[in-house]
């Protein structure tokens, strides 16, 4: 039947918070009472208002709001957090590496061989048996390389991913000591080994100075060493122009492409360094190599780094006087290199030694 006319209408265009009052339906009045305030006392008592016994029972549906005051709580979408953003993209799976990680010690003894993980893994791989040869005859003209040093001097017709993957099979990885940041073979202990002290590394960084920083870039660019991720790009790069110049040899004539720049001390081809390489007293039988400096005396790194940073301000200023056109050519294309960089420089399959030294202001250019 028809109760009556609505002539009032809200319309709420979000939610909010309602009330669910006790009225109860007086009889003898016939009127709805709310019965709020015989429920709820207005004064503090200690009589239990259950015991009256002149209050009806009122028991509203539990799906009703059991709070009777207005909330005022601001209702509104959860903000996302970075979990969440992280949850949906798709993270790459870590490689699993079967690799001998060896820390420098000078009691412990060298690996002698390959895991068998290791093994089992290299037996799945579709890898030409002519480029596992190449590396290990490099490894035998040469018991300690770098990595970038391999790659660039040997200039093998192979990717990036290859020669990771083979090193392990022939060589241990060095990850602090003298030797950081070097693939040695194995059966060779360089702490036994007097020559070994020219495979050490020596890491040189270019001091802060404003003309010479304008001209070398920061890092290396990562564009090239990571083109075996993109799908269907298994050839090597190859150079249009010629061969490309080996970053890992310091000549004469050297501008480093980078302010931080690792070399081995036989890749480093100036005069002066060879001649103290050279007179480094040998030992005597039995003596151990330094834990810090292996078979080299103590700051000799210093000595040659200040040698280098000479060589290297001598050639800015001669390129700089001798050909301008090039000079500006090297100061755009740093700063293009610069801008393209990615922050991370290496990724996880090129082990880099990282280095505890500080950078050192040195004489200004001009």
């Amino acid at each position: 039947k028809v109760i009556g006319c609505v002539r009032r209408i809200y319309k709420f265009s979000a939610m909010c918070d309602f009330q669910q009052l006790p009225v109860f339906h007086n009889t003898k009045t016939d009127r709805v009472e709310c019965l709020y305030d015989e429920i709820v006392p207005d004064v503090m008592s200690t009589a239990n208002p259950l015991e009256l016994s002149d209050v009806p029972f009122f028991l509203p549906p539990a799906c009703f709001s059991r709070s009777e005051t207005v909330n005022s709580n601001m209702l509104r979408q959860k903000k996302p957090t970075d979990s969440d953003a992280t949850q949906g993209r798709k993270q790459r799976p870590l490689k699993q590496k079967y690799g001998i990680y060896h820390p420098f010690t000078l009691a412990d003894p060298i690996p002698t061989e390959s895991n068998k993980m290791y093994q089992e893994m290299l037996a799945t791989r579709m890898i030409p048996k002519k480029c596992i040869e190449d590396i290990k005859a490099a490894f035998d003209a040469r018991p300690i390389w770098t990595k970038n040093a391999l790659r660039s001097i040997n200039r093998f017709n192979m990717t990036n991913e290859t020669i990771s993957t083979i090193l392990p099979s022939v060589g241990f990885y060095y990850v602090n000591g003298p030797w950081r940041g070097t693939w040695v073979r194995y059966g060779y202990d360089p702490r036994k080994h007097f020559e070994a002290r020219m495979y050490q590394l020596l890491d040189f960084r270019v001091r802060s100075i404003d003309a010479l920083h304008e001209s070398i870039g920061v890092k290396r660019r990562v564009t090239g060493k990571r083109n075996y991720r993109i799908g269907g790009t298994t050839k090597t790069a190859t150079n249009k122009d010629g061969p490309r110049p080996s970053y890992s040899i310091f000549a004469e004539d050297t501008i480093p492409q980078h302010r931080i720049i690792f070399y081995q001390y036989c890749d480093i081809h100036l005069k002066k360094i060879k001649e103290m390489l050279n007179k480094v007293p040998s030992p005597m039988s039995g003596t151990v190599c330094d834990e810090r400096n292996g078979w080299l005396p103590n700051r000799f790194d210093d000595q040659c780094r200040n040698i280098l940073m000479e060589v290297v301000l001598n050639n800015i200023r001669n390129l700089r006087k001798s050909n301008p056109e090039e000079y500006e050519e090297m100061e755009s294309g740093s700063a293009e290199e610069t801008e393209g960089m990615l922050e991370d420089e290496f990724d996880e399959d090129d082990e880099e030694p990282v280095s505890d030294e500080g950078s050192v202001s040195g004489d200004e250019l001009m």
